[in-house]
């Protein structure tokens, strides 16, 4: 474009960001829950190759294992990854095997081996242990056998910023932001991948972080 006082060989744009979330939701920095709130993500631990997320623990409640991602498991084997409550010495500690004391915020991602272990990193700490679950996979409890009725008993007490499901091809069967829906403002966790709003299906409702001034892309880092 050419005038008598302007040469313009080309014009910067400002990019705009990408939209993660659908109109009528806005994206919050965390969900809380008392230990009762949690839901069923209807996808089965067999198709899960890795997962990664961000959580913190509120505080311990009692000599029990807790749970940010559960199983809903037919055999009978208790399931979960979150913190592990040592009964023999009272400590307390991001699994696997780490010494990471749960109310610390923790960055982790793991990923199924050979031998159907799990293995990766809690805040760039190497973690290895822990069976490969079975059932669907569960946010933010566990359903241990012979307290099917009582997804209470091992629910998770604190925070949770996202989680993400991968399956053999790294490729994401769940992305679940925080959010809260503008209509009636429940809150809940939105995944992108399947569009499906999660609010609690449990005893109490989620509580919510505060909002993040816009629902842009989402980083797992943030």
């Amino acid at each position: 474009v050419h005038d008598n006082n302007h040469c313009l060989l080309y014009q910067i744009r400002a990019t705009q960001p990408t939209q993660v979330l659908p109109n009528g939701y806005t994206r919050v920095e965390y969900l809380t829950s008392d230990g009762t709130s949690w839901f069923n993500t209807n996808i089965p631990w067999t198709s899960v190759v890795r997962f990664r997320g961000k959580a913190k623990l509120t505080r311990i409640l009692n000599a029990l294992n807790r749970a940010v991602l559960g199983s809903s498991e037919p055999s009978g084997t208790v399931g979960l990854y979150g913190i592990q409550y040592t009964t023999a010495t009272g400590a307390t500690f991001w699994y696997f095997n780490t010494n990471i004391h749960p109310t610390t915020t923790a960055k982790f991602d793991f990923h199924k081996t050979a031998t159907h272990k799990w293995a990766g990193t809690v805040n760039n700490e190497q973690s290895v242990g822990g069976t490969a679950f079975e059932g669907n996979v569960l946010l933010f409890t566990t359903l241990q056998t012979g307290y099917e009725n009582d997804y209470n008993r091992r629910g998770w007490n604190g925070s949770v910023w996202y989680i993400q499901l991968f399956d053999s091809n790294d490729t994401l069967l769940f992305n679940g932001i925080p959010a809260r829906r503008n209509s009636d403002n429940a809150i809940g966790m939105y995944d992108t991948v399947t569009n499906t709003f999660f609010t609690s299906a449990g005893a109490q409702a989620f509580t919510a972080g505060p909002d993040i001034g816009s629902n842009i892309y989402f980083q797992p880092d943030d």
